[in-house]
C-alpha cells in the first residue's frame, strides 16, 4: 500500500510539472498545432455575424440524436440559472426575439460544436456553465469564453490575411458560437501536443493562454469536472 501511495504521488507530481522544459515544449508546439482553418469564420462585422445563426443545424441535431431535445432543455435551463445567479442575463433580453441567435440557443449550439470539434458535449456544457456562473463587471458585457489576446490576434491575422482590418472580424465578447468555436479550436491544439491528456491540456490552456497560475488552473479544472459529473448523472 505504501509503495502504491508513493507511486501515485510520483505520477501526480510528474503530471503537473509543466514548468521548465515540458511547458516550453508545449508552448513551442502550439504555434504549429493550432488549426486556424477549423474556425472557418466569415468576414462580417460582429453585429452581422453569420456564424452566429443556428438555423442551419437545428433540424440536423434533432433528427440525428434522439435525446437531443431533452438534453437541450436541461442544459439551457442550467445555463440560464447560472446566468441569473451571476447577473449575466440582464443584457441578453434584447436578443430574445431572435430565435436563430446562438446566444439564445446555447445548448443546441453546444451539441453541434461538440460534434464538430470531437469533444464531449457534457464537458462543453460544464465549461459554459462554469463561465456563466462567473460574475460580470458593472456596466460591461460578460465575455462568454475568455480568449487570450495573443491567440485571438493570431486567429484574426490567419483568418483574414488578405483583409487585415482586424476590427471587421466576426467576433465579439458576447458572440456565443464564435467564442465557443475559437475555444474548441485552441483547446484541440493543446490536446494534440499533450497526446490527448485531457487534464494536462486543460490546465496548460489556462496557464499559457489565460495566464492563470497553476494552482488556479487546477481549481478551475476540478470545478468544471465536478459540474460535468453532475450533468452525466
Amino acid at each position: 500500500m505504501m509503495k502504491l501511495s508513493k507511486l501515485f504521488l510520483f505520477l501526480s507530481i510528474a503530471l503537473f510539472s509543466l514548468s521548465s522544459a515540458n511547458s516550453k515544449e508545449i508552448f513551442y508546439k502550439l504555434s504549429k498545432e493550432l488549426n486556424f482553418e477549423s474556425i472557418n469564420l466569415t468576414q462580417h462585422l460582429s453585429s452581422d455575424c453569420t456564424v452566429e445563426n443556428v438555423s442551419d443545424f437545428r433540424e440536423f441535431i434533432l433528427t440525428q440524436q434522439k435525446d437531443g431535445a431533452d438534453w437541450i432543455a436541461i442544459i439551457d435551463k442550467k445555463i440560464k440559472n447560472a446566468e441569473i445567479l451571476s447577473g449575466n442575463n440582464e443584457k441578453n433580453i434584447i436578443d430574445d426575439t431572435n430565435v436563430n441567435s446562438a446566444k439564445n440557443n446555447k445548448a443546441l449550439t453546444l451539441i453541434y460544436e461538440s460534434q464538430r470539434a470531437g469533444l464531449d458535449r457534457n464537458f462543453l456544457a460544464a465549461y459554459t456553465i462554469y463561465w456563466s456562473k462567473q460574475p460580470s463587471k458593472t456596466n460591461t458585457y460578460k465575455q462568454l469564453f475568455p480568449i487570450g489576446n495573443e491567440k485571438l490576434t493570431a486567429i484574426k491575422r490567419n483568418a483574414f490575411e488578405s483583409k487585415p482590418n482586424l476590427m471587421s472580424v466576426c467576433w465579439s465578447p458576447t458572440s456565443f458560437r464564435t467564442n465557443l468555436r475559437m475555444f474548441t479550436t485552441i483547446f484541440r491544439g493543446y490536446l494534440n501536443v499533450t497526446n490527448q491528456n485531457f487534464e494536462v491540456a486543460f490546465i496548460s490552456y489556462f496557464m499559457f493562454d489565460l495566464k492563470f497560475s497553476e494552482e488556479a488552473a487546477k481549481a478551475v479544472y476540478l470545478e468544471v469536472k465536478d459540474i460535468e459529473k453532475n450533468l452525466s448523472q
